[in-house]
C-alpha cells in the first residue's frame, strides 16, 4: 500500500460518515459511523450512550441508576426493524425500567432496540406537536354509559365509573383506564367534573390525584322526607406531571342511591 501523503480536511462530521479503526481484538482495520461512535443524535435529541432492550409492550430496560438520567414526561426515540421510528412519553421511571406511552399508535415490538435518544424539549426535530382542535385547545371530556348503583352502607367510598371519551383533542395526551384519565403531558390543567344522583343524603363526591383527594364537589345537601334528584359540581386548576391520574370518587353516608350521570374534563392550559 503507497503512502497517503494528503487528504480532504473535514471540518464537520454528518452521523453517516465513517472513521477508520484498529479493531485490537482481530488485529484488523474496520469502519464505524460517526453516529455509532459517538451516538451523534437528531437536532433537539439526546442519544442514551447505552443500550435499551425491549421489556413489555410499554417498558423498556435500561442499565441502572435511570432515575438520575431520565425523568416523567421527557420524550423518547427508537428504531425498530418493525415500524421503523417511534415516538413516545416517559411516564414512569424505576432505577433499571422505563416505562412510555408511545405515540400514533405506535408499539414496541420484542427486538432489538437502536439509536435511542431522549430530550426533555416540548417539540424535538421530528417528534409529534400537542393535538389541539382547531382554535388550540387540548381537552378531554369522560363520560358515564349507564347508572352506577350505590348502596347504603355508611362509608361506602369507591370510584365514580367513566366508562368512555366523550371528546379527546388528543389521543397522545389523554387515555382512560380504570375510571381515571392518565395524562401524558406535563402542564398546567383545568379539571371540572359533575356527579348527578338520586335519592340520598351525605353522599359527597371528590377529584382526585394519584388517590389523593385535590378537589371537593359542592353538594346540597337535602333531609330524608326531602330526598331527590342532586348535582355535585366543581373545579381545580393543577400543574400535572406526566403519568398522574385524575379521578372522582364518592364517599356515600346514608341511603341507597343511583349515580344517573358523571362528566370528568381536563383541558390543558400550558
Amino acid at each position: 500500500m503507497g503512502r497517503i501523503s494528503a487528504l480532504t480536511e473535514l471540518t464537520s462530521l454528518a452521523s453517516n460518515d465513517y472513521l477508520l479503526v484498529l479493531d485490537s481484538s482481530a488485529n484488523i482495520a474496520k469502519k464505524i459511523s460517526v453516529a455509532n461512535a459517538f451516538g451523534i443524535p437528531d437536532l433537539g435529541w439526546t442519544a442514551s450512550g447505552e443500550t435499551w432492550t425491549y421489556a413489555s409492550a410499554t417498558t423498556i430496560t435500561v442499565p441502572s441508576n435511570a432515575t438520575t438520567k431520565y425523568g416523567k414526561g421527557m420524550l423518547v426515540k427508537i428504531t425498530q426493524v418493525t415500524g421503523g421510528t417511534k415516538y413516545g412519553t416517559i411516564v414512569n421511571v424505576a432505577s433499571t425500567l422505563l416505562t412510555i406511552k408511545w405515540k400514533s399508535g405506535a408499539t414496541l415490538a420484542n427486538e432489538t432496540i437502536t439509536s435511542p435518544q431522549y430530550t426533555s424539549l416540548a417539540t424535538p426535530l421530528g417528534s409529534e406537536k400537542l393535538e389541539v382542535d382547531s382554535i388550540g385547545n387540548s381537552f378531554v371530556k369522560a363520560v358515564t354509559t349507564g347508572n352506577q348503583s350505590i348502596s347504603n352502607t355508611s362509608g361506602t367510598e369507591a370510584d365514580v365509573v367513566l366508562s368512555s371519551t366523550e371528546i379527546n383533542s388528543d389521543t397522545n395526551n389523554f387515555s382512560l383506564s380504570s375510571n381515571g384519565i392518565t395524562v401524558a403531558t406535563a402542564g398546567v390543567y383545568l379539571i371540572i367534573g359533575e356527579v348527578r344522583n338520586q335519592d340520598t343524603q351525605n353522599f359527597f363526591t371528590v377529584i382526585t390525584l394519584n388517590g389523593t383527594t385535590v378537589g371537593q364537589l359542592s353538594f346540597r345537601g337535602t333531609t330524608s322526607t326531602s330526598r331527590g334528584y342532586q348535582t355535585s359540581n366543581g373545579s381545580v386548576l393543577l400543574n400535572l406531571a406526566a403519568g398522574d391520574v385524575i379521578k372522582i370518587r364518592y364517599q356515600n353516608r346514608d341511603y341507597a342511591t343511583s349515580i344517573t350521570y358523571a362528566h370528568l374534563d381536563l383541558i390543558r392550559l400550558s
